[in-house]
């Protein structure tokens, strides 16, 4: 039974000390959720004439660092209201491809009104769409 935890012993301290020599490795396929995030929630897009009604969107904007976090955090209600501007002329919205077109088209509405590239990625966390 001693030989059992003397090889289980071993085995941890051997895990560990690969862990320490590889430690980048291991963390940096981890970075992109460690990059700071804004959820947005409550962004209604009305439009007429195209195949829907309007829509009820929630969202996370990934950001490049934290001081644009705060930027975004405070003019939260102003960068509501131009995602809403933004998607109004969106037309394909329930297709995969339409989805991505309207990331891209927060992002480039945003890092227009901020002068640099502040928004990394756009994720969807509620999307209803009302014909």
């Amino acid at each position: 039974m001693k030989i059992v935890f003397k090889i289980i012993g071993v085995f941890i301290i051997l895990s560990i000390i690969i862990f320490l020599i590889y430690k980048e490795k291991f963390t940096a396929q981890f970075k992109p959720y460690n990059t700071p995030k804004v959820k947005i929630d409550g962004v209604i897009v009305s439009t007429s004439g195209n195949e829907y009604k309007s829509a009820n969107i929630n969202l996370y904007l990934e950001l490049s660092e934290e001081k644009s976090a705060l930027l975004v955090e405070e003019d939260r209600k102003r960068i509501t209201a131009m995602i809403s501007e933004a998607l109004v002329d969106s037309k394909d919205v329930k297709s995969p491809a339409g989805k991505e077109e309207m990331k891209l088209k927060i992002k480039r509405v945003l890092n227009s009104y901020y002068g640099k590239d502040i928004v990394k990625d756009v994720y969807f966390t509620y999307f209803m769409v009302y014909d």
